[in-house]
This record gives C-alpha cells, sequence and structure tokens, in this order.
C-alpha cells in the first residue's frame, strides 16, 4: 500500500520571478499558484524581492495591509522591510515582498558567516550575485520570523526556493529553523548553461568537466557555489527534466528526489470567435511590419517565428537562420515572413520603421530589425542574417525580422502582448542547443500554433514519452553536440510540409496542439510538486527533537504606546476681507512685494508690532489682526488710497507674462531659494542667489520656471547656550501662512506626482510660489498618502543623513522633470544650479528612452544639448557622493529603463570605475553641454578639480566656462540708497544700472554730507536693531549680568565707531579665526584711544560641521573677555533680514577666505550696494571687483604652504592694514565732521564696482554664452522629427567607427637632430592620412607647442591647426606653417580631435588621439 503523502500546513514558495517577470519561472509561478491557493489557502504565501520598478510591474502587486496584520507590524519593528498584499494573478496568493538593499552593508559579515558554515564562496560575485544572494537570506529571515509567531510542533511547514538566486535562504533556514522542510529546484544548473553558452560539448564531454575548473574559468564561481550549496543543503531538491537531472547528477554531485515539469494553464487561452478575432489582429499587425521593413506586400505570407533568450546557440538561434538560408534556396511556394523575437539591447524603434508601420508604407530602405540595436555593428544575429544572404531583397522568397524587444505591450512599435503576437503566427521553430524544458514551445502548442522543438529540451522529452505521433503538428528533432547539419534539414523539411498544408489541415492540427497541451495542465503536473513537500516534510521530521516543544511567540510590540492622549482636531477659521482689501491680499500672494520698497512700507506700518512678530510676513500679520481690526483697516482711506496705487504697479508689471508659447523656456533647479526670511528653503549664499535670479528674471521678463522643494523645517533656527555652543532648532513652518498655492489638474484634485522608492512610492505634493511673473514650483512629501520615514524627505535642508540627501536629490531631480510634464510645461533649456539637481538628466534620459524609444546616443545628445550646470563649490569635500550600496538601494532599476548596465550607470558618477562612490557633480558635468564656475578664479579651480574627466586636454582647454554671481540691488540695496540713486539718476536707474560706469556719472554730484549722513542714518539703524536683539539673545543664553550691562552700554555709548561686519556661513575655509591669532594685537586696536574698532560676527555652522561650531564659540569666548566686551559681538541667527542690517550698517566688509576656496562670495557685493567698503582676500568675486581707492585687499597669492604659518601672516597684515589704513581713513575728518577721504572710497566703490555685480548683467551673461545655445540646439534638434539628431548620431557612430583605425601613411616635419630652427622662421609639418570612413572636415588635426616644467608639459604653450590640403585616393594630405617668434625649448606633439558644426566645444564629443 503506497505511503500517503505528507502535505504542509504552511508553504512558502520563494523566487527573485515572484510579480517581477523576468523569464520562464515567473509563468511556472503565476500559473502553478491558484491550484495551492485551492488546497492552502492563506497559508500559501509566496515571497519576491521588493526591487524598485517603474510602471512596467507595479501592477502585478496589490497591498493589503489587513493580511497577518499583526504580525507584519511586529516583523517591520524587528527590522524586516516588508509589503503584504497579493499578486493579482489567477488564485490572488497572498505575496510578500522583501526589501533587502538595507542588508548592502553587512555583505561581508553575512557571506562571512556563509563561508564558515556551508563554505559558500561570495567572494568572486558581483552585483548579480549579491542581491540575489542578499534577497534569499532575507527571505529566510522573513520565514524565521513568521514561524516564531504563527508555527507550533505540529505544524508541517515547506520552503520551496527556486533557482540558485534564493539558495543563501535555504543555508539560513539549515542554520536557524530546523522545523521548516526546505526544497530547492533548479530549473537549469549555472554550470551546464554557462558551458553550451560557450560552445563547449555539454552532452558527449559532460562526465569529464571539472566543475569547480570551469567555474574559475567562467567566472561563475560564486554563482556555482551558491547552487551547489543549496542543492546539498535543501531537504528535498527537484529539477524540470531528466535532462537536467543529469547536469544536477554531475555537476552539483547531486541526484533531484524528483522531477517537477512545468506547465501551462491552457484556461488563460481564448476561445472560438475570441481566438479568431486576435488571430487576425495580431497577424495583420506583424504582416505591416515586414512591409514597412522589407518593402514585401504579399498578402497571405507564411509566418513563422522564433523566440525566448538571446542566445544564440543554446536557443538554436544559429539554426534557425541556417534553415531559412537553406531555404530561401529552395524557392518555396510560398513568401515566408521569418521573425525572431528575443530581448536585446535597445534603444527605442526605428523611426522610419515607426513612421511605415503607423502609415502603413515602406520605410525608406530595407531593415533587418524593427528597434535600434546598442551594438548594431556587432550583433550576432543581424551578421548571421546578412552571412545567409537575408538581407530583404525584393526577389528573395524569405524575409526576416529581428524583434529585438520585450513584448510586454509597450514596445513602442506592435505594442501587443507576447501572447496576442505569438497568436498570429502559422509555425515556431526551436531548435535549442539547450533548453532545461522548453516554455516557448509549450505556449505555442497552448495557443494552436504548430511547433518543432528538440530531443535535448525538456518539454520535447515529455513529449516524446507520451507514445503520441504528434509529427505534424509537435516535431521533435533529434539534437546531439555535432548533428547541427542534420539539424538544419530537418527544420528545413518540416517547414516545407507545413507549406503545403491546406488552412482546414492547419486548423485541424491546432485541435491537436491543444489536446496535447491539456495532458501539460497543472491539474496533471502539480502532483510532482507535492512529491517534492512530502520529502522535504519527511527530512524535517527527522529533526524533530530539535523543535518538539516548539510554542508560538505572543505579539508583543515593545515600542511606547501613547495613552491617554488628548485628540486635538482642527477648525480653521479662514479670514474673510472686506472688498477694499482685497487687491492686499492678492498682492501678497505673490513675492513681488519683497523686493518693492514702497510695498514693504505700506505692510511695515499696517501693525509695525505683528510685522516684527510675524517676521515680516504679512500673510501672518494678517492673521494676527482681529476682525476690528481689519474692519478699521479696511476703513482707513489714506492707507487704501496708497494701496490702491501700489496695487496698480503691480497689476500693470504682472500684465506682462515671459511665457509665451513655441519660444525659449528655461527650467531652473535648484535645492534651495532665499527669497525671503519667512519662507524658510534657503540655508545660505547658493540659495540667496538662487532667490536673486528670480527676481531679475521676473523685473527682466525673461522666461524662467524654477523647481525646488518645501521644506517643513527648512533650514534650522540658531540658538546659543552659555558655553557659546550652537543649538539647532527646527522649527515647522506654518503653510498657511506662506505664499504657497496647491497646483491643480483639471478636476480640481491636488497635483501630485509619485517616484518609486523600495518597496513603496512616495508622493509629492506640488505648490506653487509666484515670485512677481516667475513661477517656482515646490515638491513636498509632508502628506498622508506616505509613510513617516517618507514625509522626512522634505522635512529638513541639507540633511546630515546621507540616504536621507541622496532621497531629497533623487526627489529634486526626478520629482521636478515629472511635475513638469504632468503640469504640461516643456523647457528647451534646463539649468542645474549644483550638483543636488543632476539626477534631473537621468530622469529626462529615462523619459526619451523608453516613452520616445530613443537610444541612450540620440537621448543623451538631446538632454546634453539642452543642459547647463552651475558649480558653486571650490572644494572636492564640497560635491556630494553617494556609496555604490546606497546608490544600489535607490537606483537599482534606472539601468534597465536606460538600457545600460549597472556598471555604465555608475559611469556617469564616477572619474574611473575603481570608484566606489557616486559624485553628482560628476554626473552633471557628463550630461551637460555647458559647465560654468561662478568666478573667474573659481573657474581655475573647477578646471584643476575635474582636469582628469578630459584627459588629453590641457586645463587651459577645458570648456568650462564662469559667470561671475552677482545681486539683486532692489533687494538689498536698502530704501534710502533707492531713494537717493533714482532722485540723481531717473526712474530708469535700474534698468541701467548694470551697464556701464557712465550711468553712475551722478554719484559725483552728490555732496559728501548727503552720503555720509545717510550712511550714519543707516548705521543707527543696525546699532538700534543690535541693541535690541542683544537685550533679549545674552540673559537666554544665560550671560552674567555684568556682562550684559557691559556690553549695551559700551554699543550705546559708541555707535559711531569704525564698525567691521563679518557674517557668512562657518565653514572652517572662511577663517572666521584670523583676527583672534594675536589676542593682544588685536586688543590694541579695538581698544586704540583714537581710532577704536568694533567686529560684529554672525553666521550658522552646519550641524554635522563640529569645526565650525568651534569657531562660534571661540568667538564667544573673546567676546566675554573684559577688553573686548562691547567690542567682539556676535548676533544669533544669522538670515536675510539680519543680513540687510548688517551690509548697509557696518563700514567695512570683512571676508578672509582660504585661498582660493571662495567660490564668489556675495555679501561683499551686497555691502557695496549700500556703501560700505570690502576688505577681503583677493578671492572669489573680489578678485575681480577689487580697484585700489574703492576698499582694501589682501593679495590673491598664498606666501606659505602651510596653512598655519599662512594664517599667521594674513592675520598680521589685517592687523596692519587696520590700523595703518582702514582707522586712520575713516577717523579723518574734516571741520564739520564728514570723512572726506572715506566717502569718496564709498563713490569709487559705487562707480567703478557696482555695475559689474547687478544679477541683469549677470542674467544676460547666463543668457549670452549659454541659454541661447542651448535653445537653438533644442530646435536645431527637435525640428523635423529630430532629422537632424538622428544625422548628428550616425555621424558620430561613424567616427566612433573608424576613430581606432585612422593613421598616419607619411609624415613631414622639422628635422631638429640637424640643428635648431632659427628664430623668424617657419616650423612646417605634412601629413598624409587615412581616414578611412571619414572625411577630411570630420576631424581637426592640431601642432601643439609645449615647455616642460619639472619633466612634464603642464600646458600649451600655442597651438596651430593643420589645413587641409586635398585627397588622392585614400590619401587625405594636411600641412601646417607657423612662424617661431620666441626662443627656447620646446616639445611638440599633433593631436587629433571629432569636427562637426554640431559640437559646442572641444570636449563635447569626448575622443582624443595624440597622433
Amino acid at each position: 500500500m503506497e505511503e500517503k503523502k505528507l502535505m504542509p500546513n504552511f508553504l512558502f514558495e520563494v523566487s527573485w520571478e515572484v510579480c517581477n517577470k523576468v523569464g520562464g519561472i515567473f509563468t511556472v509561478l503565476s500559473t502553478k499558484a491558484y491550484k495551492l491557493v485551492d488546497l492552502l489557502g492563506s497559508q500559501y504565501i509566496l515571497i519576491g524581492p521588493d526591487i524598485v520598478k517603474d510602471a512596467a510591474n507595479g501592477y502585478m502587486f496589490e497591498p493589503d495591509e489587513g493580511l497577518y496584520h499583526k504580525w507584519v507590524l511586529k516583523a517591520r519593528e524587528d527590522g524586516l522591510r516588508i509589503r503584504i498584499g497579493r499578486w493579482k494573478i489567477k488564485g490572488s496568493p497572498i505575496t510578500i515582498l522583501v526589501d533587502f538593499r538595507h542588508l548592502f552593508e553587512q555583505r561581508n559579515k553575512i557571506f562571512t558567516d556563509l563561508w564558515l558554515k556551508y563554505k559558500l564562496d561570495s567572494l568572486y560575485g558581483g552585483w548579480d550575485y549579491i542581491e540575489p544572494a542578499l534577497f534569499g537570506y532575507e527571505a529566510g529571515r522573513v520565514i524565521h520570523h513568521f514561524y516564531e509567531y504563527h508555527i507550533t510542533a505540529q505544524d508541517k511547514i515547506v520552503a520551496n526556493f527556486h533557482e540558485w538566486l534564493t539558495g543563501a535562504g535555504i543555508l539560513y533556514l539549515e542554520d536557524k529553523v530546523p522545523q521548516v522542510g526546505t526544497a530547492f529546484t533548479t530549473h537549469a544548473t549555472i554550470m551546464g548553461r554557462t558551458i553550451a553558452g560557450n560552445g563547449l560539448p555539454l552532452y558527449s564531454e559532460m562526465t569529464n568537466y571539472d566543475p569547480q575548473h570551469m567555474a574559475q574559468k567562467f567566472n561563475i564561481i560564486s554563482k556555482f557555489s551558491m547552487e551547489y550549496c543549496a542543492a546539498r543543503c535543501a531537504d528535498a531538491f527537484s529539477t524540470v527534466s531528466p535532462v537536467t537531472a543529469k547536469e544536477c547528477k554531475y555537476f552539483l554531485d547531486k541526484e533531484p528526489n524528483v522531477i517537477t515539469p512545468n506547465s501551462f494553464d491552457i484556461d488563460l487561452v481564448p476561445q472560438g470567435d475570441e481566438y479568431e478575432k486576435i488571430k487576425a489582429a495580431s497577424r495583420e499587425k506583424i504582416i505591416r511590419l515586414f512591409k514597412a521593413t522589407s518593402g514585401a506586400e504579399d498578402p497571405n505570407p507564411f509566418l513563422i517565428l522564433l523566440s525566448g533568450r538571446y542566445e544564440m546557440r543554446n536557443k538554436g538561434i544559429d539554426l534557425f537562420i541556417k534553415s531559412l538560408g537553406k531555404i530561401k534556396n529552395q524557392n518555396p511556394n510560398r513568401t515566408i515572413y521569418a521573425c525572431i523575437a528575443v530581448p536585446a539591447g535597445i534603444q527605442g524603434p526605428i523611426h522610419d520603421v515607426l513612421d511605415a508601420y503607423n502609415n502603413n508604407s515602406v520605410a525608406i530602405k530595407k531593415y533587418l530589425t524593427s528597434h535600434y540595436l546598442s551594438n548594431e555593428d556587432h550583433d550576432p544575429i543581424t551578421n548571421a542574417f546578412k552571412a545567409e544572404g537575408l538581407i530583404n531583397q525584393d526577389d528573395n522568397p524569405v524575409k526576416v525580422l529581428f524583434i529585438p524587444s520585450y513584448l510586454d505591450g509597450h514596445d513602442g512599435l506592435l505594442n501587443i502582448p507576447y501572447y496576442e503576437f505569438l497568436m498570429g503566427f502559422d509555425l515556431t521553430l526551436f531548435p535549442s542547443y539547450y533548453e532545461p524544458w522548453g516554455y516557448t514551445p509549450m505556449e505555442s502548442t497552448a495557443y494552436g500554433i504548430p511547433t518543432l522543438s528538440t530531443s535535448l529540451s525538456g518539454y520535447g522529452n515529455w513529449v516524446k514519452s507520451l507514445n503520441i505521433d504528434t509529427s505534424q503538428y509537435i516535431r521533435i528533432i533529434e539534437r546531439n553536440d555535432y548533428n547541427d547539419d542534420d539539424a538544419v534539414k530537418n527544420i528545413v523539411s518540416y517547414v516545407f510540409e507545413q507549406l503545403q498544408l491546406s488552412e482546414e489541415q492547419r486548423k485541424s492540427l491546432r485541435d491537436k496542439c491543444w489536446q496535447v497541451a491539456k495532458l501539460a495542465h497543472w491539474n496533471n503536473f502539480i502532483c510532482n510538486y507535492f512529491d517534492l513537500y512530502d520529502s522535504a516534510i519527511r527530512e524535517s521530521e527527522k529533526r524533530l527533537d530539535l523543535y518538539y516543544f516548539k510554542t508560538i511567540k505572543d505579539y508583543v510590540v515593545t515600542s511606547p504606546k501613547e495613552i491617554e492622549i488628548a485628540e486635538w482636531r482642527k477648525v480653521y477659521v479662514k479670514p474673510e476681507y472686506p472688498a477694499s482689501l482685497l487687491p492686499l491680499v492678492d498682492m501678497i500672494q505673490n513675492l513681488w512685494w519683497t523686493w518693492d520698497e514702497e510695498a514693504i512700507e505700506l505692510l511695515k506700518n499696517i501693525n509695525p508690532v505683528y510685522w516684527i512678530k510675524s517676521e515680516n510676513n504679512p500673510i501672518a500679520m494678517l492673521e494676527m489682526m482681529s476682525y476690528e481690526e481689519i474692519i478699521n483697516l479696511s476703513k482707513d482711506q489714506d492707507f487704501i488710497e496708497k494701496l490702491n496705487s501700489i496695487y496698480k504697479r503691480f497689476t500693470d508689471y504682472m500684465s506682462i507674462s515671459p511665457y509665451k508659447e513655441n519660444d525659449k523656456l528655461v527650467a531652473y533647479l535648484c535645492m534651495e531659494y532665499g527669497i525671503h526670511a519667512f519662507l524658510k528653503i534657503y540655508s545660505g549664499g547658493l540659495g540667496i542667489l538662487a532667490g536673486d535670479y528670480l527676481k531679475e528674471a521676473s523685473d527682466s521678463n525673461f522666461p524662467i520656471v524654477a523647481f525646488g522643494l518645501l521644506f517643513r523645517y527648512g533650514y534650522f533656527k540658531q540658538k546659543l547656550s552659555r558655553l557659546g555652543e550652537q543649538i539647532v532648532q527646527y522649527i515647522p513652518q506654518k503653510f498657511t501662512n506662506l505664499p504657497i498655492t496647491a497646483v491643480r489638474n483639471n478636476d480640481g484634485q491636488w497635483l501630485k506626482i509619485h517616484l518609486p522608492l523600495p518597496g513603496r512610492n512616495v508622493y509629492a505634493k506640488i505648490w506653487q510660489v509666484k515670485v512677481g511673473r516667475i513661477a517656482l514650483y515646490l515638491l513636498d512629501t509632508d502628506i498622508e498618502e506616505n509613510l513617516d520615514e517618507d514625509k522626512e524627505i522634505t522635512a529638513r535642508l541639507y540633511d546630515a543623513e546621507w540616504e536621507m540627501r541622496l532621497k531629497q536629490e533623487y526627489l529634486l531631480g526626478f520629482g521636478s522633470i515629472d511635475a513638469m510634464r504632468a503640469m504640461g510645461i516643456k523647457p528647451t533649456v534646463f539649468h542645474l544650479n549644483e550638483g543636488h539637481a543632476a539626477f534631473a538628466n537621468i530622469a529626462r534620459l529615462r523619459y526619451y528612452i523608453k516613452e520616445k524609444h530613443f537610444s541612450m546616443q540620440h537621448a543623451l545628445e538631446l538632454v546634453k544639448k539642452t543642459s547647463i550646470f552651475t558649480t558653486h563649490t571650490p572644494i572636492p569635500a564640497g560635491h556630494d557622493k553617494f556609496s555604490e550600496d546606497l546608490m544600489r538601494t535607490y537606483f537599482a532599476h534606472i539601468p534597465e529603463s536606460l538600457d545600460i548596465t549597472w556598471e555604465e550607470f555608475m559611469d556617469f558618477g564616477r572619474e574611473h570605475r575603481l570608484e566606489t562612490k557616486f559624485s553628482v557633480t560628476h554626473l552633471a558635468i557628463k550630461t551637460s553641454t555647458y559647465v560654468n564656475a561662478v568666478s573667474k578664479i573659481h573657474k581655475r579651480v573647477t578646471c584643476s578639480m575635474f582636469k582628469d574627466l578630459y584627459k588629453g586636454f590641457f586645463e587651459s582647454e577645458l570648456f568650462f566656462d564662469y559667470v561671475t554671481n552677482a545681486v539683486h540691488p532692489k533687494t538689498w540695496m536698502t530704501s534710502d540708497w533707492q531713494k537717493l540713486f533714482l532722485d540723481c539718476a531717473g526712474s530708469d536707474f535700474f534698468e541701467h544700472m548694470h551697464e556701464n560706469h557712465n550711468y553712475w556719472k551722478f554719484i559725483d554730484n552728490l555732496k559728501p554730507a548727503t552720503i555720509w549722513n545717510l550712511k550714519l542714518k543707516q548705521k543707527n539703524e543696525l546699532y538700534d536693531s543690535i541693541i535690541e536683539r542683544l537685550g533679549i539673545e545674552m540673559p537666554q543664553r544665560q550671560e552674567s549680568p555684568t556682562q550684559i550691562i557691559r556690553t549695551l552700554e559700551e554699543l550705546n555709548k559708541t555707535p559711531e565707531i569704525l564698525t567691521f561686519g563679518f557674517a557668512r556661513r562657518f565653514a572652517t575655509y572662511k577663517r572666521a579665526h584670523l583676527l583672534f591669532i594675536n589676542l593682544k594685537r588685536l586688543a590694541d586696536i579695538v581698544n586704540n584711544p583714537h581710532y577704536p574698532v568694533r567686529f560684529i560676527f554672525s553666521g550658522k555652522a552646519h550641524p554635522s560641521d563640529k569645526a565650525g561650531e568651534d569657531l562660534i564659540k571661540r568667538i564667544i569666548e573673546v567676546s566675554r573677555m573684559p577688553e573686548f566686551i562691547g567690542k567682539i559681538i556676535f548676533i544669533e541667527n544669522y538670515d536675510t533680514e539680519l543680513a540687510k542690517l548688517l551690509v548697509k550698517g557696518v563700514d567695512v566688509w570683512l571676508n578672509t577666505p582660504t585661498r582660493p576656496l571662495e567660490a564668489s562670495g556675495t555679501s561683499g557685493m551686497k555691502a557695496v550696494m549700500n556703501g560700505t567698503l570690502n576688505f577681503s582676500v583677493l578671492d572669489g568675486w573680489w578678485a575681480e571687483g577689487y580697484v585700489p581707492g574703492a576698499g582694501w585687499a589682501l593679495r590673491q597669492e598664498n606666501t606659505y604652504d602651510d596653512t598655519k604659518l599662512q594664517d599667521e601672516l594674513d592675520a598680521e597684515i589685517i592687523y596692519s592694514i587696520i590700523e595703518d589704513e582702514i582707522a586712520p581713513t575713516f577717523y579723518d575728518r574734516d571741520n564739520i565732521g564728514i570723512p572726506q577721504k572715506w566717502v569718496e572710497m564709498m563713490k569709487n566703490a559705487y562707480f567703478y564696482i557696482a555695475p559689474h555685480f547687478i544679477t541683469k548683467r549677470m542674467l544676460l551673461e547666463y543668457d549670452d554664452k549659454f541659454y541661447d545655445n542651448l535653445n537653438n540646439y533644442y530646435y536645431t534638434l527637435t525640428n523635423d522629427d529630430h532629422k537632424v539628431l538622428f544625422e548628428f548620431i550616425s555621424w558620430k557612430r561613424k567616427v566612433l567607427r573608424n576613430w581606432d583605425e585612422i593613421h598616419i601613411i607619411d609624415m613631414e616635419m622639422y628635422d631638429s637632430s640637424k640643428g635648431p630652427l632659427p628664430l623668424g622662421e617657419k616650423f612646417t609639418a605634412k601629413l598624409v592620412m587615412d581616414l578611412k570612413e571619414l572625411k577630411p572636415d570630420d576631424v581637426v588635426i592640431e601642432l601643439i607647442f609645449g615647455k616642460k616644467v619639472e619633466g612634464r608639459i603642464v600646458d600649451i604653450e600655442f597651438t596651430r591647426t593643420f589645413d587641409f590640403i586635398g585627397c588622392d585616393d585614400t590619401k587625405t594630405i594636411y600641412e601646417c606653417s607657423m612662424p617661431m617668434e620666441q626662443s627656447g625649448v620646446y616639445n611638440f606633439s599633433i593631436r587629433m580631435r571629432p569636427n562637426h558644426p554640431l559640437l559646442a566645444h572641444k570636449q563635447d564629443f569626448y575622443l582624443v588621439r595624440w597622433l
């Protein structure tokens, strides 16, 4: 009597292809699942990888948090990152998706443990090993956790792991959970597939191969080791066919317990009229596609298909093509359309083919492929077509087509799923050499299409085992290691047999196919899996003593519970304003008022107390006002008249829009924007610059649309402790008090975008901020749809934690592009302001490749030719770099969407392959045509920093340019100066102030007393403010009463004292400590009885910058020393409002950066706008702005290499200049107290410096140097259906194809061995070149001269381009001649680079050869 099979109470099935369509295992699992659901219900659970995918696989999984709810919460609390739900297939099985990427950093520990316990050799595994291995391991941990809370000793539990990719889970459970019966199913051995794929005889030599040696030879050591360990350690082992069982025996040293053949759910096949309808529609599409590619117009051709993996030998593609060649020569009685549909590296449909297909016409030329191939010159299929003469000639009865795209309904051409595509064919041929099972012939049979398979396939063997004559409709031909010719003959014979059949006969064969398919139904095959489970359970029961007392754990959630907390509900009392105040309400929703002094004055005077309390935020101020106060304001006629006057100016201003259809539009992406202090989405100079830039774009009516993030907390608020330590406070912004409006779709719904993250999507709302005429759109993840951790993405600006930083930059880049598309915004130019925005260009590449079906080359060219990148960072450490582990966590899905490998994707962000970090700056540089620094010196620093990206060129040749930063005068120039200059220069002052010095001649006519009295007024306002602030700040930080009183008394007594300001971000390279190197000397200066001096400091250090925080602490320490009380002042919480007070009120603006680390700096420019003189190192902007007699400077060059010595020297120079020049000049007064020389310097600063640092100049420079050119590129490359783009890429491919083959045939030039060349004589050279396919003007050949410095050439002395003289057959002749006008020893060389009108600069097409 047969022993009763043991069945599991709980069954886990683990595979990389759960909810992840990769290959045949996906079909196995998805068609089998419903049978197991019927048997086990909710106790059958599938486990798959939660890998980030685009829409392709997202539709397969339906989350359901109600399933095993308590356990899921506990599992997450215990560190498992899982999602639970249902796989949307027949049966809707419960599915757990596992995010394993947090294990990347632990992989060495995990693999070491598995080596010690099981000798699993993971040392040689790349990412294609690491990822699945860690997934399998984490799946084991999930099963273990589930086991603890659901399984008793009496339960039977099986975990079935598919393929080597999940093998680590078997090893984990073997070690940790003896009760689990583990089953391992291999669908093809890694060794067998590799040997066969490398052209070696597998079957006759199988017993002669040493598996370890072969694994080493083919670099599959780790994968083979995993498969070997899994097979050996599993309680039960199965494979899909007797063919593969032999491989297991010899390669894995273990015979399978069970054969578990694959099946197919024939119930999926449409029947009757629906079948005929789909078949006819598919057939029509296929015929139309062949018409487009080959020009053939046969209404009833015979359609043949081969599909599956792209393995030439293993899948019999080589024999298929040889057979077509034989058939062609035998004049078949019907035209044959033969199609190979195997996925390959593609870059979208061929545009010519797509147009012809859509128009049911013939393409301009004949094609062998439907899509652009990534490596078309070396593609084995198309080369095999050509070798057999299958090139779609008109007189050839066999037309061929290679479709290299996944047929998932989104291939960009046919756009039908594979099974519908399959139904359109008359015959399928699968003459495989290596086919462990053979799903493709099985599917063909199920869909009623006669097919051919081989004796080496599992399916073929199964069909033969039926002992039914299937030769008419399922032909099984013999294959072995050496009978290719016989196989080809048999294929040809079968095709000709099929050609003779009538339509009725073919329908008869269709019914016979279906009869066989029914025999392979899961109803008949599922029992084999039951045998497997039985074997696993029986083995696990042998370990009963290890789990005999197992009980179920209780769900104890350890996280603290909130008990008896009040539930607070919101009620929003919306203010209703009288009609007379509606202009006010409208105006303050636009930030235009922030740079209109008359509007600011109007708002401030509504209620000065509330104005200060609201941080100068009119929306918050109005909310503070009572109903009575609002009514009174609405009846104040003087106020209403002023309001209406200002509002008219506002509406007139806004009536002119910068946005026009089909015109230039610049998308500006930046992480931060400093528009006003109350909108806390900025931290420092980068944000202030971006805010100024948008204001200038508005004033200049320039078409920019900006994108950023809306931070709930923004940058931190700074407080100081009693010891001077920086205390960081994050205070949430109240969004209802901000001038932001929700962007809504046509249905009135809030517009949101979403991006895939590991295991989930993150959603972001889109807000709009109106910056005058300019739209700024901000993304916000602090919304209900997101997990708490994802709400934090837009919580704090510049989060110190690298993972959060990456998510912010991912959101800024990808989210901005998605937002543009969601709103229908179509920029022609993209400006990446700092590397934080660089991922936008990856998002754009993905759009062009996946949705426009461009190749990577075409997409990259279009992205580059419309992108400019601005870098503001002068030090390598300031450029964000992310570890490969972190990149892998969030971007593992991206390479597939770009049709590139992981390594190729990583190459975008690194200098060379050995680097393990991804630089967003490198990404931005490599995907932008223009890169600019923000000052002249910064350009030099940037070239030096990134010179190794362009080897073969010298620093001085690099395409990096610069546009020096500037400031928005209406924002930073106080109302007093504005009024004075408008009175003198006229109402159009701001329109022309950037143009030239002459426009500023009016300043000569201003009386010194007028200028000086205005400056004193500003200075008094500063002192009034800081006295008030210190009166609050000093007690709060527990300063002693004596210290507070003495400080405030000193400030009250001496507001007229010479005052220096130093306010900026406290980074060490800013050298805030410089003044304090010699405290005795400094004390003498500040306490000079004739020339006393005061220094006011302010600024924040990044919370993770301990050294910067220590600088602040040091200033506080010094300020408390008796000799410095009231002379050294630190003001807390530096922001734009405090900056305005300081730059207008101090006398000298001090800046002491380490050379050359000040990229630009703009605070000194703001000082200039307010009559404040600069004293700075000649670095950044001051190296360009400094004029003797208009400020003071420390020399640009360093004297010492030792930074400490240089700091000491600079400090002494600063002391001396203050003592000898600055203080005497300041205190040199005439008889009415006016410092005439000082005022003259103020005039000089306005006249000579101010015009150069106005944002109008900056904007026009960006437009002239970059935007206009990029806009022209956009229209050139996109017009006429991208015709020029495709021609340009075709030219590039031609250059690449020939580049390494170009060589010099002959060379004639001056022979220095015969003696020196006399000064003044010409150096001549002649080259005879073989350019292969290239034309003479496709290249530039340069003669380059340089001089060695310390044994190497560091820069070019001079260059001369060779002139094209003529061609002689394959020879191209160039000559060069130049007079030598400088004596000396020179080194010269000849360099060649590509040349084309569309190349923007020398490195635009980065190819270079030294000849």
